[in-house]
């Protein structure tokens, strides 16, 4: 009877069990399925982008993408070798393609109509927390009620013929890409870094050791979040926000360390921290959004437009507050990174640091206070140092780990091979970034002396760590002048460097957290940081 309740009772006359049986059943179908769908498949369907191998159905490659997505997409590229035509992955039984060439990204970028990520961001809206009517609201245009009322005609000709995304989007387009509106979030965001990087406003909690009073020992990774945050968080928001909620940055650090699991749909009791943090950060907007504007005077004009948009299509304070929590995720998740690990190459090459020391004196040094204004000094920095600029960019390149997400709206051909509709597609840049064939044999490695022996490998159609297309990110170069400010601060103010004592976290640039998913630069592994020592400046 024990045997019979566990299957192993043998069948009359054949000497071979139920579970025997069983298991020879289910290998013949799995050996007929894969010799169909991997290869009879392929041959009848060659027009056909074709699926990298797997052994269970529906689950496909389910455990491995949301393991490491990265490797998987790596892994399923070379298999077909290397040749980086558009493959499919299976994730829960559903289609989705990879596409890893510049060529076709490009040309996914022309077909506009074919390719949309409006599907995607109205789910993310979902996840994040907004209500369906907030949603719907996003997507219509704005109410008549509100037309004539609304400071957004200062900005935009034909707004209202368009739906609130669109007018968002549009409304950081002009903010943000260089010209007079973004002179006034720059001259905000610069001035609060410069402040921030005076050496009595380091934060004690950052510090661990004091040498002389003349000398610290920081936290490069808290250093980074610390001023960049603040910077970012006023320049939009002004100050009223931190004065809401205080500890607004440590719960923004940990609802970004664990987003991934809203984007991943995980189940409610595996993401209470993400959940946590973000609750935190929305009552912080809703109760920011439920001030009076005449109460933050501080706020910027392109958050002033936004929430007069979003207030003329009824959307209510605590679905802002989900939305431009959504935002403020974007805006401070990649560029501490950014700088973390720029600075985390300077200091291990003592070589390249004091090439860098050398080359911003003339705009940062520790003996005398810069001249020229936050703006022009940013500027300067990118125009007139090229060994910083050079692993701004390798730094990019390296860490950088974004991907796009689109549906597919209407069939169409990449490559010659045929995508069907409501078929999700995804671009990880991150596949791009290490091609060999645009950053030679090393790419995986960092090394800035690519950009300087090459610098159009910054105009590469294989260099995108701001995305590309009508998808293109509108603050790069508004990140570009944070990051540049900071690194020269630190290094040319603060002579920033190494300690010699091996107590302290110095023993090289910390491994990169490629396993887990992010919406842009990567950080580093749980507990990666440099403990770096720093001057105080002659002139403080």
């Amino acid at each position: 009877m024990f045997l019979d309740a566990f299957g192993l009772l043998e069948l009359p006359g054949t000497g071979c069990s139920l579970v025997a049986l069983s298991f020879l059943s289910l290998f013949t179908f799995l050996i007929f399925w894969r010799i169909w769908t991997f290869t009879i498949y392929p041959r009848l369907y060659p027009d056909e982008p074709r699926t990298y191998p797997y052994w269970i159905p529906f689950i496909g490659h389910s455990l491995s993408f949301f393991s490491n997505a990265e490797r998987t997409m790596e892994q399923a590229r070379l298999y077909f070798n290397n040749n980086r035509a558009p493959f499919k992955l299976i994730i829960m039984g559903e289609v989705v393609y990879v596409i890893t060439s510049a060529q076709d990204t490009n040309s996914v970028y022309k077909k506009d109509d074919y390719f949309s990520m409006n599907p995607w961001v109205v789910e993310l809206m979902g996840n994040f927390g907004a209500s369906p009517a907030s949603v719907k609201a996003m997507w219509s245009n704005i109410s008549d009620a509100e037309k004539g009322q609304s400071p957004l005609d200062l900005v935009l000709k034909g707004w209202k013929d368009k739906p609130l995304k669109e007018v968002c989007v549009k409304l950081f387009q002009t903010f943000l890409n260089p010209g007079q509106q973004s002179d006034e979030i720059l001259k905000v965001l610069l001035g609060t870094i410069h402040d921030r990087m005076h050496w009595d406003a380091i934060p004690e909690k950052l510090i661990h050791a004091g040498q002389g009073g003349n000398e610290q020992i920081i936290s490069l990774a808290k250093w980074s979040q610390e001023v960049l945050l603040e910077g970012a968080t006023r320049s939009f928001f002004g100050g009223k926000l931190l004065d809401i909620q205080p500890d607004l940055f440590d719960s923004f650090f940990e609802f970004d360390e664990n987003s991934w699991k809203i984007s991943y749909q995980i189940p409610g009791p595996f993401a209470q921290d993400v959940q946590r943090s973000k609750k935190i950060a929305e009552n912080a907007f809703q109760k920011y959004f439920e001030v009076p504007i005449e109460q933050r005077p501080d706020t910027s004009d392109l958050m002033k437009n936004v929430e007069s948009a979003m207030r003329a299509n009824g959307i209510p304070p605590k679905d802002m507050g989900v939305l431009v929590l959504m935002f403020y995720w974007v805006i401070n998740a990649n560029a501490w990174k950014a700088s973390f690990w720029m600075l985390s190459e300077i200091v291990n090459n003592e070589s390249l640091r004091c090439r860098i020391v050398d080359e911003i004196s003339p705009y940062v040094s520790a003996s005398t206070k810069p001249s020229s204004s936050a703006n022009d000094l940013a500027t300067a920095l990118g125009q007139h140092c090229p060994t910083l600029m050079a692993v701004y960019h390798e730094a990019l390149r390296l860490t950088a780990a974004s991907t796009s997400v689109r549906v597919v709206t209407n069939d169409a051909v990449i490559s010659g091979l045929k995508l069907r509709k409501g078929t999700r597609m995804v671009i990880p840049y991150r596949q791009m970034l290490l091609d060999d064939r645009a950053f030679g044999h090393d790419a995986h490695k960092f090394n800035h002396e690519r950009f300087l022996q090459n610098p159009n490998l910054a105009k590469s159609p294989s260099f995108k760590p701001y995305g590309g297309g009508s998808t293109l990110c509108p603050g790069r170069m508004v990140a570009q002048k944070e990051i540049l400010t900071f690194v020269a601060l630190a290094v040319g103010k603060f002579q920033v460097r190494l300690p010699q004592q091996d107590s302290f976290r110095s023993q090289g640039v910390p491994d990169m957290n490629v396993r887990t998913p992010c919406i842009g630069i990567m950080g580093p592994v749980e507990g990666g940081d440099v403990d770096v020592v720093i001057t105080r400046p002659q002139w403080q």
